[in-house]
């Protein structure tokens, strides 16, 4: 019986102690499962915390990328600005420099077309250089073998000497010729030297003469130099060309010579500024005869010598065109050998010429002779520019 209780009491131990290893395995079970649980969930939040970390590395990552974008868009934007700008600084010094040419310019503008230069060199051609034994003066082409210059110019190289009077029979003598082509000084041998042998023309009043040329060993008329055949009416608001062989020199150009027109307002009160500085030297009559319907007045510097210069245009066909001749100055005291002026320009001074149209109708007032030297100086259609 005690035996058996012994052997109860054994089972019951080994029971229990069965029961409790299988406790101890569940529990051991169990806290492998809470184990497990706990790594997975670890490995869960390892795993979240992993992603977060590649998410947030990757979110950096992003943001670095789109740094770097908007770095390199800033970066592009203000290149494109700098560039622009540039572009702007290089207009503007472009403009600056246009600005800065333009405002380095002259007064004037003095440049000239090739077409008026061939139109210039054309009419210096037929301009000369009138002597005679005390007196010299300017004279140009025109008609077949003839010259037209100022009549007191005809008067001043007939004399023999300053004291002597006109004679014009002494235009026949050989110390009285026009030369041509004198544009250098002392070069006598490319210049031309023709003969005059008598005044087919005059008009003392009009102050206009037109001479007949010779040659020296009475050649042929084909070596006289091109003569002027284009004429035209004056123009108030005209510019013209002055040649001329002022104070003996080889031919001058003048190349802007204006108009004085005397019928405007500041031409009026001018010709009376001129009038009182006149009578205020003493001179009443300095600025006689200044006004006349077949002359006309401008301001040139040619002086002494110049008169029987033309007045040069370019015509339509790029030939010369001749709307007057200089005969004089105003007022004379001035231009007398006596009188020195302070200043290089005198604003009470100014040139009388007149007008060819004024000369091709005097001719043609007159007999058959006058009329045919009229159409042939001036053709018939002259005047039409």
């Amino acid at each position: 019986m005690e035996r058996k209780r012994k052997q109860r009491r054994y089972s019951n131990s080994e029971s229990e102690t069965e029961e409790s290893i299988s406790k101890g395995r569940k529990g051991k079970r169990k806290h492998s499962l809470d184990s497990d649980s706990e790594t997975e969930v670890e490995d869960r939040k390892s795993k979240q915390r992993k992603g977060k970390r590649k998410i947030s590395h990757d979110s950096d990552s992003e943001a670095e990328d789109e740094k770097s974008k908007l770095t390199q868009r800033r970066g592009y934007h203000k290149h494109s600005r700098d560039s622009d700008s540039g572009s702007e600084d290089d207009g503007s010094e472009s403009n600056q420099r246009k600005e800065n040419a333009g405002n380095l310019r002259k007064e004037h503008d003095d440049t000239h077309d090739a077409q008026i230069v061939y139109t210039w060199q054309t009419a210096m051609n037929a301009v000369g250089f009138i002597q005679g034994p005390v007196a010299r003066g300017t004279g140009f082409r025109v008609g077949k073998d003839k010259i037209m210059t100022a009549y007191h110019v005809v008067e001043d190289i007939t004399k023999i000497h300053k004291g002597a009077k006109p004679d014009l029979s002494n235009l026949g003598q050989n110390n009285v010729f026009i030369t041509f082509n004198f544009i250098e000084a002392n070069d006598s041998k490319n210049t031309r030297k023709f003969y005059i042998t008598e005044c087919l023309f005059h008009d003392k009043e009009m102050d206009f003469a037109i001479l007949q040329l010779r040659n020296k060993d009475k050649t042929e008329d084909s070596s006289y130099p091109k003569a002027i055949t284009h004429f035209k009416p004056v123009y108030p608001d005209q510019t013209f060309a002055l040649l001329s062989h002022h104070h003996g020199k080889p031919l001058q150009l003048e190349p802007k010579v204006h108009i004085f027109d005397t019928k405007s307002d500041q031409g009026k009160r001018r010709l009376e500024e001129m009038k009182q500085w006149g009578r205020k030297q003493g001179k009443k009559s300095a600025y006689e005869n200044i006004l006349d319907k077949n002359k006309v007045l401008f301001d040139c510097w040619t002086r002494y010598g110049g008169s029987g210069s033309p007045g040069i245009e370019m015509g339509l066909d790029g030939e010369p065109v001749c709307s007057l001749m200089l005969l004089r100055g105003f007022p004379d005291f001035v231009y007398s050998e006596g009188y020195h002026s302070k200043k290089e320009y005198h604003p009470y001074m100014v040139e009388q010429g007149v007008t060819m149209e004024a000369i091709a109708a005097a001719l043609n007032r007159m007999g058959s002779e006058e009329k045919a030297l009229k159409r042939e100086i001036f053709g018939d259609n002259a005047f039409l520019y």
